[in-house]
């Protein structure tokens, strides 16, 4: 009886140490998953990173269009391009808040960011103060 006792309370803690290791997340191409391990979320971590970079190089390519559509004849053109460009700031605004929630929550598992990804959650938590969490700490 008192080994029984001790397997289903080890069971159970075990179920509680296994359970407590998923960290809830928003990735550009498979909406909300919920990773279990440091790989996958070392995987989302690097998504989120690749579709900021994207939008980024889309921003930049969308400046120079602007940049080149001078004159009234193009007016339409150029509001056309700075909605798209305001578009693009927004997701990527929106994939910045994801990373920086999600950041913090790995971190809390014990789990390690890839060096690059660490360098740039310090860059960003410091850069986009308004887009990190209430209470966390950059680094």
């Amino acid at each position: 009886m008192k080994f029984q006792t001790v397997v289903l309370a080890l069971i159970a803690a075990i179920l509680v140490a296994c359970g407590g290791g998923n960290i809830a997340v928003k990735t550009p191409l498979q909406g909300q998953i919920t990773v279990g391990s440091e790989r996958e979320a070392q995987r989302a971590s690097r998504a989120l990173l690749e579709k900021i970079d994207n939008s980024q190089a889309e921003i930049e390519r969308v400046d120079r269009q602007i940049a080149t559509a001078l004159g009234e004849t193009k007016r339409a053109e150029r509001e056309a391009l700075q909605k798209q460009k305001a578009e693009l700031q927004g997701i990527v605004r929106e994939n910045l808040k994801e990373f920086l929630s999600f950041a913090p929550k790995f971190k809390a598992q014990g789990w390690e960011l890839a060096a690059f990804d660490d360098a740039r959650y310090f860059f960003y938590t410091n850069r986009f103060k308004d887009l990190a969490p209430t209470g966390q700490a950059p680094g």
